[in-house]
């Protein structure tokens, strides 16, 4: 039996920038000092609290980065820059535009004819 295989990776979020990939470092390593900070004995109530305002403050920072970098890219695509934001459409004509009148005809005549 096969090995099992890891699930590919994730692919990157449209708005993500290198100024929120600091963030989130940023807010990883509070949470990660907190989270030290609570297990440690003996507890100190007043170094739990500050990590823990610390941790909180750096989590909305990100958050609202994230939430400023979806509204902007989403401005962006669905602003007046008059261009296509997808990229140019690919456009076929239908095909009773592109074969011949008398063949259309004749095609149109055998599927539906005059007499019962």
């Amino acid at each position: 039996m096969p090995s099992a295989k890891r699930p590919p990776p994730r692919r990157a979020l449209y708005c993500w920038s290198a100024e929120i990939t600091g963030l989130r470092a940023a807010c990883n390593g509070a949470k990660r000092q907190y989270t030290r900070s609570k297990r440690r004995r003996p507890q100190d109530m007043d170094r739990d609290d500050m990590l823990r305002r610390i941790y909180m403050e750096k989590r909305k920072t990100l958050r609202q980065a994230i939430c400023r970098a979806k509204e902007e890219d989403w401005l962006e695509l669905v602003g007046g820059s008059g261009e296509r934001p997808l990229g140019p459409t690919l456009y076929t004509a239908p095909i009773s535009e592109t074969i011949q009148s008398d063949y259309l005809r004749r095609i149109i005549g055998e599927l539906f004819p005059d007499e019962p």
